[in-house]
């Protein structure tokens, strides 16, 4: 729920806006809120890092805004709240107006959605499930270079999920369309959120056929 900042309050300031983060001296910003002239403006508390609150404003500021790949190198735990924090930054500036009566939508109190109060529908954040694959075979693993990188980069095969798919037989179609290449032994390794834009990427092994 949005409350306004008091020059009491401090923390970690996601400050967002179409997808760009704000990052005065190349980073988060971190401290009290008049210390960033955010004093006065409606704020999210989306989460804590090390004790500490993590806000969300949704603006754009003059100066020093980025993209969220700027802060990669920031512990897990604060990426993933960045992320977050673009993420439904996004989510709020694109669900202004239903989708089905086009009548002004508001957030909800109580959890991540928009709300109509004409229509009654309700909308949350939609993130698309993406796999990303390590093909092994013995010492050797399998990279592709994507059409976008001519420039020597070559990668694990990764891709999409699509309407109806499982995890494994997204795998197996992204493994196939990019390789030719069948697999087995499909072994979920772990999960990563993935704000570009709104991505959740399941990691896999996976051995040739």
């Amino acid at each position: 729920m949005d409350r306004i900042i008091e020059k009491s309050d401090l923390g970690w300031w996601i400050v967002s806006h179409e997808q760009k983060l704000w990052l005065p001296s190349g980073t988060l910003p971190y401290g009290a809120a008049e210390t960033f002239d955010l004093v006065g403006l409606p704020a999210l508390r989306i989460g804590e890092w090390q004790g500490d609150p993590v806000w969300l404003i949704q603006q754009s500021r003059r100066h020093d805004m980025g993209s969220v790949r700027q802060v990669l190198d920031l512990d897990a735990g604060l990426f993933q709240l960045a992320g977050r924090g673009v993420q439904l930054a996004e989510f709020y500036r694109s669900h202004k107006f239903c989708g089905y009566c086009g009548h002004t939508m508001h957030p909800s109190k109580t959890e991540s959605a928009m709300l109509c109060s004409h229509c009654r529908e309700r909308y949350y954040p939609q993130i698309a499930p993406c796999i990303i694959v390590a093909i092994r075979r013995e010492d050797s693993i399998l990279l592709a270079q994507h059409t976008r990188h001519r420039n020597g980069i070559h990668t694990v095969l990764a891709g999409f999920v699509e309407v109806g798919e499982t995890l494994e037989q997204a795998v197996a179609r992204e493994v196939m369309e990019e390789s030719s290449i069948r697999v087995k032994n499909l072994r979920y390794v772990t999960s990563q959120p993935w704000p570009f834009p709104m991505s959740l990427m399941d990691g896999v092994y996976g051995g040739l056929r």
